[in-house]
């Protein structure tokens, strides 16, 4: 890998690859290289061998890689002292094969930011999270990532988080369901509505988010 302070995602490793006669003789393209790393996934082989790479598998059809120095660590310890809140188990199996990261509270999600985001909220004591709860409106059902309940204020809050934006098959997906959330009435939390979104750019970005989300779940009443 190349010695890199920042994540790289598979596109750029292979074009570092690429550069050697032996791999681009093995792997002809970046779709090749998808293939190759799916499999390896798949069959439980890739951690064992890159131990620093995060595999997020919420859309079916296309895997995201991201791969860190070996310096930046992805797995957080687990602090069960850290958890204030009041979790509820959903009984969905909405695509459970995906939910492969452990938050503080021993429950598992699809991705290390969701987990980032499960964490910073079961710190809040005044929060009730359902992870994946489904939602029904206009005869048709949704499962927002994260359903709050501010019991101090007695308001429900949907969370929707999008880490893949480089993706153009997630973003078409990402589009589809905030104009879901319009049709069945929903304003984004910014307007004084129930809806919080969030998006992954980078990793500065991402955390300021998401502690205003969580600033704005508490002041919303």
């Amino acid at each position: 890998m190349p010695a890199n302070s920042r994540l790289i995602r598979s596109t750029e490793l292979y074009d570092f690859l690429k550069r050697q006669p032996d791999f681009s003789r093995m792997v002809e393209s970046k779709y090749a290289f998808s293939r190759f790393l799916r499999k390896m996934h798949d069959e439980n082989i890739l951690k064992q061998v890159i131990p620093n790479v995060e595999v997020d598998t919420s859309n079916k059809c296309m895997y995201q890689w991201r791969f860190y120095p070996p310096t930046k660590t992805r797995q957080r310890q687990a602090d069960p002292e850290s958890v204030k809140a009041t979790f509820h188990l959903s009984k969905s199996m909405f695509f459970s094969k995906g939910k492969i990261y452990k938050a503080n509270n021993g429950v598992m999600v699809r991705s290390m930011q969701e987990v980032h985001i499960l964490n910073r909220l079961l710190r809040e004591e005044v929060f009730d999270i359902y992870y994946e709860r489904p939602l029904c409106a206009a005869s048709s059902k949704k499962f927002p990532d994260f359903t709050i309940l501010n019991t101090a204020t007695n308001v429900v809050f949907h969370w929707e988080h999008f880490g893949m934006l480089d993706n153009p098959r997630y973003c078409e997906y990402m589009v589809d369901k905030l104009e879901w959330y319009k049709r069945v009435g929903y304003k984004g939390i910014d307007e004084g509505g129930r809806l919080a979104v969030t998006c992954y750019e980078n990793e500065n970005q991402f955390i300021t988010s998401v502690e205003n989300v969580i600033e704005r779940l508490k002041e919303i009443s």
